[in-house]
Order: C-alpha cells, then sequence, then structure tokens
C-alpha cells in the first residue's frame, strides 16, 4: 500500500457529567485524533492518555508519532507487516499511540475486506458486544451495574449502595469498583458488608494489592477480586499465577498493540481469569476501537463500554443508542465512525 501521510488532530471534550474516584475528578478528556492514509483509504485512531492510569503523556506521544512520520517515505509502499513493526519499533514508550496507529491501520484494511476490525482480525469475532451500565435509572433486568467506592465513608458507601438495590430488581449484579481505596482493615469491613449483595467481583480493594495483603482478605471472602490499574503498570503476572484474581478490567486502549492484547488475553486465558472491558472516557472513535478489541476477543461478558453518560453520541457518530445494551457490529465496514458526524 501506497503511504500518503498522518494527521492529527487535536481534541478536548467536556464530559457531559464528571467522573470521580478515589484519586481524582474527570472532567474534560483530551487527545488527538489520528488519519492515516494509505492508497485511497483513510483510517481513525485516538490517542488519549489518562492521567492516574497511563503511563505515557500527551507529549510524549506526539513527539513519538513526529518521529515515525520523518521514517515513513510518502509515496513509498509499505506491507501491512512492515507497517506494524514500525509502529511498536516507535511507540515502545507510548501504548497509547500504539493502539492506536494499530486500529487505524487495522481500519483501513477492514475498508479493504468490506468487514468489520473484529472480523479482519479474528473470523470467529463476536458481532454482538454487550453493555454493563453506570447509570441505576437505566438500568434494564439482567442488567450488570458498576458502583464506585473509595470516595465517601465506606459505611455511607455500603447505605448508598442498600438503597440503589432497593429500587433495582432482585436479580441485578453489582461490580464495586474500590479503586485502591483502603488498607487491608477497611478492606476486609467492606468484603464483609457486600456479602449480602450480589456483586461479580470487586475491583482493586486494597492500597497496595501485594499477595501477602490479598491473602488476607480472601481468608474472610469468597469474593472475586479484580485488576484495574496493575494492568496497566504491567506488574500483573505475579498476581494473576497466585490463582487469588478471577477478573481483569481492561482498559485496552491504554494496553498498546492489538498483539500485545492478544498475547495478555492468551495469558488470562490460561489462569482462568476472566478479561471484562473499561471505558478510558473516549470520544466515539476510541470508544468503538475498545468495541472492536472486545469482538476480536471474542469476550461474552458485559463491558463498561457505553459512554452516553458522559458524552453526546446522538449525532450517528456509532452504531448504537443511548441506554442500549448492546452494539451490533454485523454491518459495520471498518471501525464505523466517521469524524465528521
Amino acid at each position: 500500500m501506497k503511504f500518503f501521510g498522518i494527521e492529527e488532530n487535536y481534541f478536548k471534550i467536556k464530559l457531559d457529567r464528571p467522573l470521580k474516584n478515589s484519586k481524582r475528578r474527570y472532567v474534560n478528556r483530551e487527545g488527538f485524533f489520528i488519519t492515516l492514509s494509505l492508497d485511497t483509504y483513510k483510517g481513525l485512531g485516538e490517542v488519549a492518555p489518562l492521567p492516574g492510569f497511563s503511563t505515557e503523556s500527551l507529549d510524549e506521544s506526539l513527539w513519538a508519532i513526529e518521529q515515525l512520520k520523518k521514517t515513513l517515505k510518502k509515496g513509498s509502499n509499505y506491507k501491512s507487516k512492515e507497517l506494524f513493526e514500525l509502529f511498536k519499533l516507535f511507540t515502545n514508550d507510548t501504548p497509547c499511540l500504539n493502539f492506536a496507529l494499530d486500529i487505524a491501520l487495522c481500519d483501513i484494511l477492514s475498508q479493504i475486506k468490506k468487514v468489520p476490525i473484529g472480523q479482519h482480525i479474528n473470523k470467529n469475532f463476536l458481532n454482538k458486544i454487550n453493555f454493563s451500565s453506570m447509570n441505576k435509572s437505566s438500568i434494564k433486568e439482567n442488567n450488570i451495574i458498576k458502583v464506585k467506592f473509595g470516595i465517601d465513608d465506606i459505611k455511607s458507601e455500603i447505605n448508598h449502595l442498600k438503597k440503589i438495590q432497593s429500587n433495582l430488581p432482585n436479580n441485578v449484579c453489582y461490580r464495586v469498583d474500590a479503586n485502591n481505596a483502603y488498607n487491608v482493615k477497611d478492606a476486609i469491613y467492606l468484603l464483609n458488608e457486600l456479602k449480602e449483595f450480589n456483586v461479580e467481583y470487586v475491583e482493586e480493594p486494597l492500597s497496595n494489592m501485594s499477595i501477602d495483603n490479598l491473602k488476607k482478605i480472601k481468608k474472610i471472602s469468597s469474593l472475586n477480586i479484580a485488576l484495574d490499574e496493575s494492568i496497566i503498570a504491567n506488574n500483573y503476572k505475579e498476581l494473576i499465577s497466585s490463582g487469588l484474581i478471577k477478573y481483569v478490567i481492561f482498559k485496552a486502549s491504554l494496553f498498546g498493540s492489538i498483539e500485545k492484547i492478544q498475547k495478555l488475553n492468551q495469558y488470562l486465558v490460561s489462569h482462568d481469569v476472566n478479561l471484562v472491558l473499561s471505558s478510558a472516557l473516549h470520544s466515539p472513535i476510541g470508544n468503538m476501537s475498545n468495541i472492536h478489541v472486545a469482538s476480536f476477543l471474542e469476550l461474552n461478558n458485559k463491558h463498561g463500554l457505553n459512554n452516553f453518560m458522559f458524552y453526546d453520541y446522538t449525532k450517528g457518530s456509532v452504531p448504537y443508542k443511548n441506554n442500549s445494551t448492546f452494539v451490533d457490529l454485523s454491518s459495520i465496514i471498518g471501525l464505523g465512525v466517521n469524524l465528521d458526524n
């Protein structure tokens, strides 16, 4: 394919409602869109490191893409394998950029085949990706709702969860995101209080997620424990191999290349650990990128990828509607997002 350039377009978007966890409050998201031009095709990707999670800054990503652009020659022909290798070489310290470039190239390769990205990567892709909810007013029967902890005191948050539970069907399942908020003593108290609820997992309850600390809390509770931040920090293998972790909550767009994501999934499957994708508060481009990851990894879980409560997606930018419980990819070609929408 003949290379005609890579363009970057900076964006800063105000969230329709702020998101707060135990560490910080998110009001805006900023980053840049990339447009990769090969032959007559254009592929899209989004580079948006998430403060508090990502290992790179936006400036580092911008510097890396400028170095890549100096190497690629306009008008020259490149095989897709060559491009993937170059992307990997120039983004060693910028995983968000690596992911965005891979997605942009896969967007083009999928357009050529006239199939969704998920199908281009894996012929056994899922064409239906299910969503969980963070909004109790829109939750539907048999759904899953994510609840943030670690923002207020534990007793107040338990009482808040009881109020939520009283207004929802009995079969609703809760995902508790503790966001590294507690010491061992408080984590044990929390897990004991959660026994009366239908909890699928508790996400990183400990400020120090060491194996010794995990063993202490697992002695008193059979609730499943999930990793999140530890995956991006790349210090997860010892925790996974301990057998104490049953879920990984994964912000794929912060992790790196598609190849690296596939290898992580294979590792988790070999240790009987479930993978659930989570939003990094992306725009439609980044959000659909993550949805395609769930598709090609064949992940049947309900994923936290419906961003309607944070953004206005009503202009047709994504192939699903507000309060949707799933997205159907069967008629999508490529990424399925248009920057002009």
